[in-house]
């Protein structure tokens, strides 16, 4: 037999050669033409998989002795055959064995389109903008059962059990896009052979905020070309596909194929590319001219130093022919971005030009700005004990082309594999990638399939059953949160390479909790402060806003903590932060009627100055403390934020004052300047609302209680009823304000005298091991024991720590209790007056967001808001349900 043949001017290896190859079990058919001892034909039948019964996998005839027919049938779908035409020919003086190429390529593509199941494609452009409509599926419990039992059993788990829940596999978005990635495969303006494509890369990328596909899921797929590009040893096809739920993109799909072979250099050659969004802060006059002068850059809203911009363009290149050169047309919007505000169109970039071999656009923009998403590389990349991993690759092609339909012969059929010129049937590199990719999940993500949000694998070798393969990963970097993997895969026997892939994949979910009033300590943040560039900058600013205010340097009281500090009001720009001052006003009656006065006592039109005291440090004062501690928090999350390692679907929650820190962390409350002017004045009406004594000290604290600690039985009602009989019998404010941790952490507000008490009762409760800690007689006596002693107490009562309670250091104001209520109407209405209708995201907050008051995620949904309604007493939404249809 020959071992080359001749084809288009060519002299690639006999494909009939490297096909007929009988195995054990094959029969062959000899028919001879009537007349002569010369063959007629050759059928070499083999046993088709999972069918027991022969068929013609491969037929050799001739009619005439000089024209050969052979006919190729892939073992399924049944009948689905391709046929190819030779005949011999005398060539240079010896004879030859040449393919007619009449309709190959289009016999090639009609075989291939049966093979897929793809029936009735007529495309007719190659465009960007040309659709392919996929194949429409509901995903359901035997469709996602079956494949996650093979990609299992192909790790060597051959006792697989189906999960319990509805969650379906990243790599299932294989099958539910394969139709719409092959589909452009098939038009006859690509040309080639497609017994030589080579899948050369796969990308799944789950939309943010995106679900993983679900049971049950009723899904629409479509695709476009978003790059072909001739090169010297075949042409590159990049094709993407977009999965839907409804009207919801869940997840991207994209695969690059390469086609083999020689092709013109003046075929139509183009490029479309998503650039990944930049985000440039015209932070200098010169940056800002630099803008202003783009021609490319089309603005509609002033540009102004210190404003924050983001680009989402779209660059397209349409090639030269026979030329690296090309047609550039970038297009796309431009954002004016601020934090606690919905982006807002400012403008769009509209660039065309010819003859580029660059990107000028984006050339600019990286120049000048940084990456939406930076990736945050590792000091120490790895992982825990070097990991790795090996598996032994199992025969399952055939298993792997019924649940992924992907059925290309190539990979299960020794004969069609053999006439592509390859070894043998070679293993599918979407299950060499499923494989590999539940290994990674598996070690790092357990059950939880939600975390890994993208993989992308690049097939850098051929993989056949037996081959050992050495899986090796690290971890590299974080992205918005995520840990980003770096995966290698080797041929454990021979060393080369042939897989790499990237995954992104979340950290378990995380709860960012922020602290509030007490937390503070002079010098916070200092470190973080001469180290990181994120935090410095929003102590900086915060520090800026609110010396401009008010003339005083939350960053001085952080690293010194002065006792006093005087604000003179000199000059243009003192009287302007006087009037700040007198702009702080509380409500409250005088000769029947509802008026507005200063918040700070002693402050008039007049004053020449103010001057702030505290014993303790003004860190400690309500007034600064709350900006501070605040302002510390807003660090933190910048610092965690620029590294990458802010989780973005984590749960957000902030113990009373850090409530806030939690909403700007959660969903942009704010921005930083009107944040702070906020907790500024929070913190200014509840210092100056409490009465002190010459030294500066109020006769209020708040102290932490654990139940379990007192002893057996004595539970949170237990605690309810030791509050109220101390409360009662002393007749002073003690409430139970906060109920953190079931049976274990409550917080008490009140009056010293009382706190001490209840501190007191705790201890001696607990020592006892004859009283009944149940019985309320039990308490009341207990109570009515200790009183005489609390009230002869010597001034200032110092409260120290007891078997069941922790003071909470520097807090002398009773919050979130009774004695606040006065100053909640002036309050909300500064809370109407700051906070925007527009500015408020409640679609961040549903299932994120936790609120002091429900100690559950936020909700829109009618039976969280009634319950909130409830525990509340909030009369509008109380209306708001009434209405509720």
């Amino acid at each position: 037999m020959y071992e080359y043949i001749s084809r288009d001017d060519k002299r690639p290896s006999n494909p009939i050669r490297t096909a007929f190859a009988p195995s054990v079990g094959d029969v062959l058919t000899l028919t001879h033409h009537s007349e002569e001892r010369q063959i007629a034909s050759i059928v070499l039948s083999r046993k088709a998989p999972e069918r027991d019964e022969l068929y013609p996998a491969l037929a050799i005839r001739s009619v005439d002795g000089k024209t050969i027919y052979v006919t190729l049938q892939a073992p399924f779908p049944v009948g689905t055959e391709v046929s190819f035409k030779f005949r011999f020919a005398r060539k240079s003086a010896h004879n030859d064995l040449e393919e007619v190429t009449e309709d190959r390529e289009s016999k090639i593509k009609s075989f291939y389109a049966s093979c897929w199941a793809i029936d009735n494609f007529k495309p007719t452009k190659t465009t960007p903008e040309y659709e392919f409509a996929g194949k429409s599926m509901t995903l359901t419990r035997d469709m996602v059962d079956r494949f996650m039992a093979v990609v299992s059993k192909g790790q060597g788990d051959a006792t697989f059990r189906p999960r319990s829940d509805s969650s379906a596999s990243l790599d299932l978005g294989i099958v539910v896009a394969w139709s719409a990635l092959t589909k452009p495969l098939l038009l006859p303006e690509l040309g080639g052979d497609l017994f030589r494509l080579l899948h050369r890369s796969n990308t799944f990328e789950r939309s943010p905020g995106a679900e993983p596909l679900q049971i049950g899921d009723a899904l629409e797929t479509s695709s476009c070309i978003k790059s072909i590009k001739v090169q010297p040893q075949g042409k590159l096809i990049e094709v993407v596909a977009t999965i839907r739920r409804g009207e919801e993109v869940i997840m991207k799909v994209t695969s690059n194929f390469f086609l083999q072979g020689q092709f013109s250099q003046d075929e139509h050659n183009f490029r479309s590319v998503e650039e990944p969004e930049i985000t440039v802060k015209v932070n200098s006059a010169k940056l800002q001219v630099l803008l202003l002068t783009r021609k490319w850059l089309i603005v509609d809203d002033n540009i102004t130093v210190g404003k924050e911009l983001s680009f989402k363009l779209t660059s397209k290149m349409t090639y030269a022919k026979s030329s690296d050169s090309y047609q550039l047309n970038v297009d796309g919007l431009i954002f004016g971005v601020e934090v606690g505000r919905k982006p807002k169109c400012v403008g769009k970039v509209s660039f065309h030009g010819a003859d580029c071999t660059g990107n000028p656009v984006m050339d600019f923009l990286n120049r000048h700005g940084i990456s939406a998403r930076p990736t945050n590389g590792l000091e120490f990349p790895g992982w825990k004990n070097s990991r790795f991993w090996r598996i032994r690759m199992l025969n399952l092609g055939r298993e792997y082309s019924d649940v992924s339909a992907d059925t290309n012969p190539i990979h299960v059929c020794p004969i069609l594999a053999g006439f592509a010129q390859l070894p043998g049937p070679i293993t599918h590199g979407m299950y060499t990638s499923a494989i590999v990719r539940r290994a990674i999940e598996r070690e790092i993500a357990g059950s939880d399939l939600s975390r890994f949000r993208r993989w992308n694998t690049s097939f850098e070798d051929m993989v056949r059953a037996g081959d050992v393969l050495r899986i090796e990963m690290r971890h590299t970097s974080m992205l918005d949160g995520s840990m980003v993997l770096e995966v290698q895969v080797y041929n454990d026997e021979t060393n080369g390479k042939v897989l790499a892939a990237e995954a992104e994949v979340e950290q378990a979910r995380t709860a960012y909790l922020f602290c509030g009033q007490g937390s503070q300590e002079m010098g916070m943040g200092s470190v973080q402060y001469e180290s990181d560039e994120a935090a410095k900058e929003v102590w900086d600013r915060g520090d800026r806003h609110l010396f401009d205010l008010y003339g005083v340097s939350l960053l001085d009281i952080v690293r010194n903590n002065p006792k006093t500090k005087t604000v003179h009001f000199g000059g243009s720009k003192g009287r302007k932060i006087r009037l700040n001052y007198l702009a702080l006003t509380r409500g409250t009656t005088r000769d029947g009627r509802e008026v507005s006065v200063p918040v700070m006592d002693g402050l008039t039109y007049d004053s020449e100055s103010y001057t702030f005291q505290e014993p303790r440090g003004l860190l400690f004062s309500t007034q600064f403390a709350q900006p501070a501690i605040t302002l510390m928090n807003l660090a933190e999350t910048a610092s965690l934020q620029s590294r990458g390692l802010m989780q973005q679907d984590a749960y957000f929650a902030g113990h009373s004052l850090g409530e806030y820190s939690a909403l700007a962390a959660c969903a942009g409350f704010m921005p930083l300047e009107a944040l702070l002017g906020l907790v500024f004045y929070r913190g200014t009406v509840m210092q100056f609302a409490m009465e002190k004594d010459s030294s500066g000290q109020t006769e209020f604290s708040m102290v932490a209680v654990n139940p379990s600690r007192v002893g057996r039985g004595f539970d949170q009602a237990s605690l309810k009823m030791l509050v109220k009989h101390v409360a009662s019998e002393t007749e002073l404010l003690l409430e139970v304000v906060n109920y953190n941790v079931e049976q274990q952490q409550y917080v008490c507000a009140g009056h010293i005298q009382a706190l001490w008490l209840l501190g007191q009762a705790c201890d001696q409760l607990a020592a006892s091991t004859t009283w009944n800690t149940h019985s309320r007689d039990t308490i009341s006596d207990m109570v009515l024991r200790l009183l005489p002693t609390a009230k002869s107490l010597a001034q200032p009562i110092n409260l120290q720590r007891g078997k069941a309670t922790v003071p909470l250091s520097g807090i002398n104001v009773p919050f979130h209790s009774s004695y606040l209520r006065t100053g909640i109407d002036t309050y909300k209405e500064s809370l109407r007056q700051m906070i925007h209708k527009e500015d408020i995201f409640p679609e961040r907050l549903v299932g994120r967001f936790i609120p002091n008051v429900m100690g559950k995620t936020f909700s829109v949904e009618k039976s969280y808001v009634e319950e909130v309604a409830q525990v509340t007493g909030s009369e509008p939404l109380q209306r708001l349900v009434a209405s509720w249809a």
